[in-house]
Parts: C-alpha cells; sequence; structure tokens
C-alpha cells in the first residue's frame, strides 16, 4: 500500500518584492479583509510539514503585480 500525496492547490507566494508594493500601494489585507501576511519558503515548507502536503501549486494573490506597479490596489 502506499502512502497518500496531499497537494495544495491554492496556495499564494508572497516574494519580498510584492510585499514591498503592497505596503507602498496601502495595502493592509487582501480581498475580503484578510490580513497580508508574511511569507518565506521556509515558513511555507514547514507547513506544507505539518499539514503532510507534499506540493504547493502557487499563484500571486490579489491584487495582481502589475497592478500594485502602477500604485493600483
Amino acid at each position: 500500500m502506499t502512502a497518500a500525496t496531499r497537494i495544495d492547490v491554492h496556495a499564494h507566494f508572497l516574494p519580498d518584492a510584492y510585499l514591498r508594493a503592497a505596503a507602498a500601494a496601502g495595502l493592509t489585507s487582501f480581498d475580503g479583509g484578510i490580513p497580508i501576511p508574511s511569507w518565506s519558503p521556509e515558513a511555507a515548507m514547514e507547513f506544507m510539514d505539518r499539514q503532510g502536503i507534499t506540493a504547493q501549486v502557487l499563484s500571486a494573490p490579489s491584487p495582481t503585480a502589475h497592478r500594485l506597479a502602477k500604485g493600483k490596489p
């Protein structure tokens, strides 16, 4: 019998450049009022280990980086 594989298909990637752009645009939360968290590869891997997740499908959160680069949340 093989072990089950868990894949998280809804994970957000928040690099430092994105977090700086969000702060510069005055954003403190994502759509729906969820506070913007800090993010690091290490923290993501620790979360995956705790939850038994083998892989994550990463995406950028809303607003997208190209909007933030124009100063638009």
